[in-house]
């Protein structure tokens, strides 16, 4: 949901309590959400790669100097894509990782992105290099640490070819999710 979200550009808490009733929703709150936040530059980065492949520039500031000192403030404060031998690899920076919480959210949505980011400018999608201020695992926590394997979500090759066509997707499935169909283009692994 975080990843339709993303993409869309958009944040329905109702939608994520819906589609992840156990989650910690504490975490999911509009002024975090990511969407809103990169919605209006991702297509710029997108623009820069098409017109230069080996861009350096191509950079989504998630974080904003407005956010100011807040609990609100985005873990993740840049995402890069580079284009490297035919594969656009996400260099991400975030300022504070939580390793329980945080990690299986973002690594899946970082994945997510790449992918479709991948998909719209005909790239193979490569790799998601994190790199944290502060990595860390929060003693309340250390004792809960899953000892058997999670249900991941991947997006498989039917992808959107396009960013105009991947926020519609992203809406339609979002739409599919709230009746309870399976999302297209996205496969469960586990």
């Amino acid at each position: 949901m975080e990843i339709l979200h993303l993409v869309a550009g958009d944040y329905d808490n109702e939608a994520l309590k819906r589609v992840a009733p156990k989650a910690d929703h504490s975490l999911f709150t509009y002024s975090m959400a990511y969407g809103p936040r990169i919605s209006l530059t991702i297509e710029t980065i997108i623009s820069a790669l098409r017109v230069d492949p080996d861009t350096r520039q191509a950079v989504l500031f998630v974080a904003s100097p407005l956010d100011g000192p807040t609990s609100d403030l985005p873990c993740t404060l840049t995402i890069q894509f580079l284009v490297r031998d035919g594969e656009l690899h996400a260099i991400v920076s975030m300022r504070s990782w939580d390793l329980c919480r945080g990690l299986p959210y973002d690594l899946m949505m970082f994945s997510g992105l790449l992918c479709i980011m991948s998909r719209c400018l005909h790239y193979e999608p490569g790799k998601v290099i994190v790199q944290a201020g502060s990595a860390h695992i929060y003693r309340e926590w250390a004792d809960r640490l899953p000892s058997t394997s999670a249900k991941y979500w991947v997006f498989n090759r039917d992808a959107p070819r396009s960013w105009t066509e991947a926020k519609l997707w992203a809406l339609e499935d979002v739409q599919h999710l709230q009746k309870g169909d399976t999302p297209y283009g996205i496969d469960v692994l586990g």
